[in-house]
């Protein structure tokens, strides 16, 4: 398995940003998650004897909206985490592909005897795709 650093020297700071961007959401995504915790309290406090029905439902309404707007929040930051580390690890992934393309292409005609170029097209399809489907993953 490559190393961050490994994978991370085709980006340039175009790609950079955005991986950075999308770990950003990923962070504030994760923050909101433990809200939903601290909103339950006060709709099981509400639920109390002696309490009015009328406070009762009021307050688990607020609640709710409360939540449905986290819920909502979640759901745009997990939007744009998923999508910008994926477009990063794609754009780098394009890089790599380039690149790996472009050693192949060195290499001397005797090399190529060796090799089935059949083989080739579907090699470089199957490891580029298995580096930007690691990028993707362990880094989103």
């Amino acid at each position: 398995m490559a190393t961050f650093s490994e994978m991370m020297q085709f980006a340039d700071g175009k790609d950079r940003c955005i991986m950075y961007t999308g770990w950003l959401f990923a962070s504030l995504s994760g923050a909101i998650l433990p809200c939903f915790i601290f909103m339950l309290g006060p709709v099981f406090d509400s639920f109390g004897p002696g309490n009015d029905p009328k406070e009762t439902r009021d307050q688990v309404r607020i609640v709710c909206s409360i939540m449905g707007g986290l819920a909502l929040g979640i759901a745009i930051t997990g939007f744009f985490q998923y999508s910008l580390t994926i477009e990063a690890s794609a754009r780098i992934t394009a890089k790599f592909k380039s690149q790996y393309l472009r050693a192949i292409l060195r290499q001397e005609s005797s090399w190529f005897d060796l090799i089935n170029y059949n083989e080739l097209s579907a090699r470089l399809t199957k490891e580029t795709l298995s580096i930007s489907r690691a990028i993707g993953e362990k880094y989103s």
